[in-house]
């Protein structure tokens, strides 16, 4: 008996429906998938936006904390102009802390203030000098008058003390 080998060819044929259904097919998994990248993109975007602007709202809450802290000061120093700072006051959402006044001038007559607020970790520090002028009227203790003025010098943020 001779055999031979007989060789069985088969091929599959690929209608053109078929072709262009594959390729819709592929070409939805890529939308999809560029869909789903975007989507990530998009809400790790919106994520850090959301902390930027909560930063930056707890910086200026703040620094109104810090000139909060600079005007009780300023009016202390008003009240009394022996007044020396070095407290601190909480105002609900955060702290603010006034450094001792120090004082300096021919007549000791310049008072500079700083005062620091502080939210959570955020910290803003503003520093204000004033000058501050006691004036006392009558020739007789008894009915003398004292008038304290404070006027402003310079105000302004600052990074240090």
């Amino acid at each position: 008996m001779n055999f031979s080998p007989t060789t069985k060819t088969s091929s599959i044929h690929v209608s053109a429906s078929q072709s262009s259904g594959f390729i819709v097919l592929m070409a939805i998994i890529v939308m999809g998938a560029v869909a789903v990248v975007s989507s990530l993109i998009i809400l790790t975007l919106s994520a850090n936006g959301a902390q930027v602007s909560a930063i930056v709202e707890q910086s200026n809450q703040a620094k109104a904390l810090a000139d909060a802290c600079t005007e009780y000061a300023l009016d202390a120093l008003h009240q009394n102009p022996a007044y020396s700072g070095d407290e601190t006051i909480n105002l609900g959402f955060g702290d603010c802390s006034i450094e001792p006044v120090s004082l300096s001038g021919e007549l000791s007559d310049m008072a500079t203030i700083e005062t620091t607020g502080t939210v959570d970790d955020v910290v803003r520090k503003v520093e204000a000098v004033a000058q501050v002028t006691v004036v006392t009227e009558g020739e007789i203790p008894e009915e003398q008058t004292t008038t304290t003025t404070v006027q402003l010098q310079s105000l302004q943020e600052v990074a240090n003390f």
